[in-house]
């Protein structure tokens, strides 16, 4: 029994940050498996040879907590 083997390193896909961003959109746009791949499928036939060139970016810095907002008079 060998107890000094080196670890094998785990087979993991490695994601962009772009991949993260898209799959957690799904959630919140609703779309199921079926709308995914016929927009993976109309989309890979127009932007084949496109850059991106701008970003949008979102800060939400958030607000108020519930109970900090309530009105005790």
């Amino acid at each position: 029994m060998n107890l000094h083997r080196s670890p094998v390193p785990a087979a993991h896909p490695q994601f962009s940050r772009r991949t993260a961003i898209q799959a957690g959109a799904i959630g919140l746009l609703g779309l199921g498996g079926n709308h995914l791949r016929a927009l993976q499928a109309a989309g890979g036939q127009e932007s084949a040879g496109r850059r991106h060139k701008s970003v949008i970016y979102l800060f939400l810095s958030g607000g108020l907590a519930q109970h900090e907002s309530f009105d005790m008079k």
